[in-house]
């Protein structure tokens, strides 16, 4: 069975939003995005923890897969236009007009 957690509670993408909104870094880098909501919604112990151990979480479904996290950020800044990229160089790898 699943452990119950706060962040179960929440959708991947009031996660995201709130690290957005919180952390204009995480709206260039994701891997800024995924340390950001895993230390935030998870604790420390996420980050702090074996790579194999993170991956045993990520199998059993007890985290956010981070390429959800990718997909829900890139919809919220390309299809909501909320929280757009502040880095030139983002924007322009990334190939859109923002």
């Amino acid at each position: 069975m699943k452990a119950q957690t706060k962040s179960k509670k929440l959708t991947a993408k009031a996660m995201v939003l709130a690290v957005l909104q919180d952390c204009p870094g995480a709206r260039n880098s994701d891997a800024v995005l995924y340390e950001k909501v895993y230390e935030r919604y998870y604790g420390r112990q996420v980050l702090s923890g074996t790579v194999l151990a993170f991956l045993r979480l990520l199998r059993d479904g007890e985290i956010v897969d981070p390429d959800n996290l990718r997909r829900t950020r890139a919809r919220i800044q390309n299809d909501e236009a909320m929280f757009r990229p502040t880095d030139p160089e983002t924007m322009r790898r990334r190939g859109r007009n923002y």
